[in-house]
């Protein structure tokens, strides 16, 4: 299908280097799961959702939809599918990866800006969310947007960086104690703001989206630079410490939170 398009206000770092990475993406991903050196966190993050995911199908928004890998599973299980992202090339590598599959036809392909979407409201029974509004300067419009395109009663995932861990916290002070230079090496794209989980509930919550079930994601059992010079170590511990992804107190540890929230009335 033609992909639609619309005037974009979002990140524009964040366009440019989704864009770039778009050819390899999935590959990165999402089939190198079991490498010792390389943790597989987008790979988990998905795992994550799909285990929470008990929807009946129908209608879903995967709005950051990257390489398509999301929208092959939401078309395994039935659902019609609005793909959105930022970028005309991750839009593309999603094409490639569900082109071939039965129900290809029951995806509608989109470039969308999340803080100001070009959709009908109340129109999506499922929204996809997982790992944008880090990007962003600001969450108001973009959960605002979600809410209003979401129906009353209908589910959404959301998944963003954890400020709270203990983790985070360790490279934020490596951060401002290391070299630019270094630091520079290690960050390839800026994350405007990270999020505390409960707080970021309570703003889902004033936007009418109400908390039903969470996972964490990425691991981090030693800080920057110890992850880079031991990292077989820190992948093999990471993983293990994976089993602990729906535990409340998990937040002290694990460096990504996702959320479902329900639209109520």
């Amino acid at each position: 299908m033609e992909i639609s398009k619309q005037k974009t206000t979002q990140n524009n770092e964040a366009k440019q280097y989704f864009s770039e990475k778009a050819a390899g993406y999935y590959e990165e991903h999402y089939k190198n799961i079991t490498s010792k050196t390389v943790y597989p966190s987008l790979y988990l993050r998905h795992q994550y959702v799909l285990e929470m995911l008990n929807n009946k199908p129908g209608k879903a928004l995967d709005i950051g939809c990257g390489s398509g890998a999301m929208v092959r599973d939401l078309l395994d299980r039935g659902f019609e599918i609005v793909a959105a992202d930022i970028s005309d090339n991750m839009l593309e590598a999603t094409k490639k990866t569900v082109c071939r599959h039965s129900r290809a036809k029951n995806v509608n392909f989109t470039v969308q800006d999340i803080e100001a979407l070009t959709l009908p409201s109340e129109t999506f029974d499922l929204i996809i969310c997982l790992g944008v509004i880090e990007y962003l300067k600001t969450d108001e419009f973009a959960l605002k947007e979600i809410a209003r395109v979401l129906k009353s009663g209908g589910c959404a995932f959301i998944s963003t960086q954890n400020k709270a861990s203990i983790a985070r916290t360790a490279v934020e002070i490596a951060f401002a104690v290391l070299p630019k230079s270094i630091v520079n090496k290690i960050v390839v794209i800026k994350q405007h703001h990270c999020h505390v989980p409960w707080r970021l509930d309570k703003q889902l919550a004033d936007a009418g989206l109400q908390k039903i079930d969470f996972a964490y994601h990425h691991f981090y059992p030693m800080p920057i630079p110890l992850d880079r010079i031991f990292k077989r170590l820190a992948v093999w511990l990471g993983k293990k410490m994976e089993l602990w992804h729906k535990k409340s107190w998990a937040w002290m540890f694990a460096t990504g939170y996702i959320v479902k929230v329900k639209k109520v009335l």
